[in-house]
């Protein structure tokens, strides 16, 4: 509809408003002057005087629809007014708050994050680490843009998909059909300053509700089990504006229902929500590569790939822009524009500031690689500064909690680019405990300053100090780079002159505290024990970080293929989720070397040092044997971490990723010499009854269970005698047949190992007739689990069930009492699950 067409219709709707008006008024003048005989008035001034009603009516609809549309400036943000300024300013008038947007901030995109400012007691939930102050709750990136009428919208950002290409054949404007921007909030103009060429919008209701703009993001309300909001208990605390963020703070009641019960119960939070406004220009994005251990976020790119079947991946990292170019193109060290700056939380301890400062400052030996002196500096807020870290959502900060979680770190990216904006590492102080237990049971035979049940200052402050350099390697947009350990040599480890020239660990991104190969009579000075940046991650640095003029994408590919050794790869991929059985045996958090039975004899070797102190190591006076109890635990966790290093080599496959211009394979099987001799270390220093961690004294005087070692030798078992394994395994002989470990011959050696008793007519202790029932539950589940596949498993494991039911039958007649029970309880066990198994298979 043309505007003057609804001009016309405008204008004919008001006259026959005007016209009904008049009638009306003339209709009840009249009876009002027939009732009380009232002379007629002069034609001529009652239609004057109803012309002007008809006009003041006429009046009065149009200022009412002026009313709706902007107020001069100085009528809705009066003198009464408290503003906050920022790059987008917030008044509050009377109980009001207004937004002052400028014009040209317009389709600028915005950062909005949301985190936990206070928690409530009781919020946090056991074993949970979610609920503390300083957890982001929520972040979304949006944009005001002009509405019909007088209204500003807030419309949220999507890079999923991408086109720059405009024109006729182009993309752009398909994809901008299908990506259309949801429209969150609407507000009217309130007013408009001509002067700043700014618009004012209301916005006390979004701030007072309860939403994902402003507050917990779903995602996070259903993590904290928070239901609605209760109004009447939360409120806008208050609104701080600084140059580069805008800050509010607000006291909200959220109801939540207990696990388990109808019964809810308030908990109230103080919640800070941050505004960033992005860069204008964002940062030149550097395309990732899987050769590189560096975390990326993606999007599809319909210029570079119109069928739009694969992602373009961006690495993630921060803005590092020389400030002497030309003494960096020289090849000299020059000082980034601006640094990496990390804020320290005023609440940590003072005392370990410093160690948490050097370890992060640590990585700037890995910029220097990157032509980047002093890229990254920590800083410190005074106790009770009124722009800490925490009140600054624009701010990196490590903000220390006083409770109970892992450590972990967030970042906050533009979506742009991968650009990394801020950064939050959360130390927890129940990280302290993790890391004395660790370095208790692993190096408590390397050093004695770890044979106490309380490490002193320095001890304590080295291993934040490891601990702090290996956070934030994953905060400058590294991944974890498990893999890297495989190429050191494990007499190069226990070399104190090599060690103190490289780092043990293959890179401060693995998870690895402790070198734990090491033996007393290696005589290894206990600073090289511990983790420290490598060459690697120097590497990885430059090849990040490193600003390149021109096309990047030939240097980065060169800079990979020279690197990149058969016998050393700087990467070999993301490291597995826990101690699962994974593909790529090389590539596990916290092994050492190259020889996975090797390291984990050693590691074991110590712990065997261990174990006989550790009562003695953890006296206090006055006080139980608890500690004794706990570190027990942290010891035995660690032998099956070992274990699991070494049960992973069986039926394990080399990943080497390699592209179209590379020579070499992409996969290779783990040679089976090396899964035979993982075997023999699982039979040795597993099934064998480890009598060394069975400590009866530590067991009368604690309250842990005397049967944990049954339990780990079971749960090893089963793991071994699994599925996953045996599936690996035939994968390997379908594919190298002839020179494979077979899953048969493998079953036999197993089976060889765990009744090796029957096979020789020995006695058979209590736990290894735990470990023979516990491979006769697992052989009847595998028996069970093959029934509809069309490869030759279910034959294999059907062919070794019934040669085992053969084998223990032929031993009942051999013993005598209870092994004889033993053995026919088992026969009968598994001739019944075959037996069953079979029949269900005919049906």
């Amino acid at each position: 509809m043309s505007k003057k067409v609804l001009k016309h219709l405008t204008g004919g709707l008001l006259m026959a408003m005007l016209c009904a008006q008049t009638s009306v008024v003339a209709q009840q003048r009249e009876r009002r002057r027939a009732n009380n005989n009232m002379p007629a008035p002069n034609a001529d001034t009652s239609q004057k005087r109803d012309n002007n009603a008809a006009l003041r009516a006429a009046a009065a609809l149009a200022g009412g629809m002026r009313n709706d549309g902007p107020k001069p400036y100085k009528e809705v943000i009066t003198a009464k007014a408290v503003s906050y300024k920022s790059f987008i300013s917030v008044h509050k008038v009377d109980e009001k708050y207004y937004l002052e947007v400028p014009d040209s901030l317009l389709e600028r995109e915005i950062l909005v994050i949301n985190r936990i400012a206070m928690a409530p007691a009781d919020f946090r939930r056991p074993g949970s680490s979610f609920g503390y102050a300083g957890d982001i709750i929520g972040q979304q990136v949006f944009h005001f843009t002009k509405g019909e009428g007088n209204r500003l919208f807030i419309r949220t950002k999507n890079y999923k998909e991408r086109s720059t290409d405009s024109s006729a054949n182009g993309l752009a404007r398909l994809i901008g059909l299908n990506n259309m921007e949801s429209i969150v909030n609407s507000f009217v103009v309130k007013a408009i300053n001509d002067n700043e060429h700014t618009k004012v919008i209301e916005i006390t209701d979004l701030l007072g509700q309860d939403n994902n703009l402003f507050g917990f993001s779903q995602t996070a309300k259903s993590a904290g089990g928070l239901g609605n909001i209760l109004s009447d208990r939360s409120y806008i605390d208050k609104v701080k504006g600084q140059e580069d963020n805008l800050s509010f703070t607000f006291m909200r009641t959220y109801n939540r229902t207990a696990p388990g019960s109808s019964t809810t119960a308030p908990f109230t939070f103080q919640l800070g929500t941050g505004m960033i406004l992005l860069p204008e220009v964002p940062m030149k994005a550097r395309f990732a590569d899987s050769r590189t251990a560096f975390q990326n976020i993606g999007y599809i790119d319909f210029d570079n790939n119109p069928r739009g079947v694969v992602n373009t991946q961006m690495i993630v990292r921060w803005r590092l822009e020389p400030s002497d170019k030309e003494a960096y193109a020289a090849g000299k060290l020059s000082s980034p524009v601006q640094a990496i700056r990390i804020y320290l939380d005023p609440a940590m301890p003072a005392k370990w500031k410093p160690f948490v400062k050097a370890g992060i400052e640590s990585w700037n030996k890995a910029f220097e690689s990157a032509g980047f002196k002093n890229a990254i500096e920590v800083l410190q807020d005074a106790a009770g500064a009124d722009n800490t870290a925490l009140d600054n959502i624009n701010r990196s900060a490590v903000v220390f909690m006083p409770g109970t979680g892992k450590s972990q770190g967030s970042m906050i990216l533009d979506p742009r680019s991968g650009e990394v904006l801020r950064v939050q590492l959360n130390f927890y102080l129940s990280t302290l405990d993790s890391l004395c237990k660790k370095y208790f049971v692993q190096a408590g035979a390397l050093d004695q300053a770890a044979n106490k049940p309380v490490f002193d200052d320095p001890l304590m402050g080295r291993l934040i100090q490891a601990y702090s350099m290996q956070s934030m390697g994953n905060l400058l947009g590294l991944k974890v780079n498990a893999g890297a350990s495989f190429s050191n040599m494990i007499s190069d480890l226990r070399n104190n002159a090599w060690l103190s020239k490289n780092a043990f660990n293959g890179s401060a991104t693995d998870p690895v505290l402790v070198n734990y190969v090491v033996q007393p009579e290696d005589k290894v000075e206990v600073n090289n024990l511990l983790p420290r940046i490598t060459a690697t991650d120097e590497w990885m640095i430059n090849w990040g970080y490193r600003m390149i003029n021109g096309n990047e994408q030939p240097i980065l590919n060169k800079w990979i293929k020279e690197q990149i050794k058969p016998s050393a790869e700087r990467y070999i991929g993301e490291a597995p989720a826990g101690f699962t059985i994974v593909a790529d045996p090389r590539n596990q958090s916290g092994d050492l070397s190259n020889d996975a039975v090797q390291a984990a004899t050693l590691g074991i070797n110590n712990l065997k040092r261990v174990v006989p102190h550790l009562v003695e190591w953890t006296s206090e006076p006055a006080t139980n044997n608890t500690r004794a109890g706990e570190l027990y635990e942290a010891l035995l966790d660690q032998y099956t971490i070992y274990a699991k290093y070494v049960l992973n080599q069986i039926g394990g496959m080399y990943s080497n990723i390699r592209n179209s211009d590379q020579p070499g394979n992409i996969y290779a099987f783990v040679p089976v010499a090396v899964q035979k001799k993982a075997l023999q270390f699982l039979q040795q220093q597993v099934f064998e009854t480890p009598t060394w961690l069975s400590d009866k004294t530590l067991y009368s005087r604690t309250s842990w269970r005397f049967d944990s070692v049954m339990n780990i030798q079971r749960a090893l078992l089963s793991e071994t005698l699994s599925r996953p394994v045996l599936s690996k395994l035939q994968v390997a002989a379908s594919n190298e047949s002839g020179s494979a470990y077979t899953p048969l011959a493998f079953l036999n050696e197993l089976s060889a190992g765990i009744f090796r008793e029957l096979n020789n007519n020995a006695a058979i202790t209590l736990p290894r007739r735990e470990l023979q029932q516990e491979y006769i539950t697992r052989l009847i589940a595998l028996n069970n689990a093959f029934p509809d596949t069309d490869n030759d498993l279910p034959a294999v494991i059907s062919a070794h069930a019934r040669k085992m039911l053969s084998f223990l039958k032929q031993k009942q007649m051999v013993y005598t009492g209870l092994n004889q029970a033993h053995i026919t309880a088992m026969y009968e066990r598994l001739n019944s699950g075959i037996n069953k198994t079979t029949t269900a298979q005919k049906k």
